[in-house]
This record gives C-alpha cells, structure tokens and sequence, in this order.
C-alpha cells in the first residue's frame, strides 16, 4: 500500500455510511427488453459516502486539493471505519456546504479501488 497517498488524517462524522452495489450492464433492446450482465469476475463495488462536519477553511482546502489531485482515477489509501488495514479508493465526486462563520460540511463518495493485473 506504500505507493499510495494516504487520505488526510481529518476526523470525519459518524453520519459516514457505506453500500454494496453490483456492476452490471444493461443492454436495452429496441422491444422494450432490458438485458443485464454482471462486470467483471466479481462485480461488486464498495462504496462510502464520507462526511466531514464543521471543516474550517485550511481543512476544506486541504481534503479539495487531495481529491481534486488525485483526479478521480488515481487511487489512495484510506481505513474505512471499523476497518484496521488501509485500502486504495478513489473519489470521483465530492461537494461542500457553506455553514456560515467560515465552516463547511464536505461529503465525498469514496469507491474501493479494484485493480486487475495481467498474467503473462
């Protein structure tokens, strides 16, 4: 995991929640039938929908700088909650909320990071 970045060590909320969903392809027929394969050998994402409360401006600047350079597509390490080992994720997605007197609330939708590798 060392050649990960590590997420910025900013205490996040208890409202952080995480879901499962499958990665599946819909192929829809010009007769109204819908086809759905599953992606992949396992086709199961993990994802966290991650909430800071209450970040004061140098917090704010320091969680956009971290995604925003990691572009969406490069991953990072993080422990999720309840968890005691690191693991990449990305983050495609984040927003803020002004709560006045210079303070922001931040959610972030973390993926867990699947890489494949190819056998020779």
């Amino acid at each position: 995991m060392s050649d990960y970045n590590i997420l910025p060590d900013i205490p996040i909320a208890e409202a952080t929640e995480s879901r499962s969903e499958f990665i599946v392809e819909e192929l829809r027929f010009g007769n109204g039938f819908t086809q759905r394969l599953p992606m992949g050998t396992g086709g199961l994402n993990k994802v966290w929908q991650v909430r800071w409360e209450q970040l004061d401006a140098t917090d704010l600047s320091t969680l956009d700088a971290f995604f925003t350079t990691h572009r969406g597509s490069l991953p990072f390490s993080w422990i999720a909650p309840n968890q005691s080992v690191a693991q990449p994720f990305i983050c495609k997605r984040w927003q803020s909320r002004p709560l006045g007197a210079g303070y922001h609330n931040l959610t972030a939708q973390l993926v867990k990071h699947t890489h494949f590798q190819v056998v020779p």
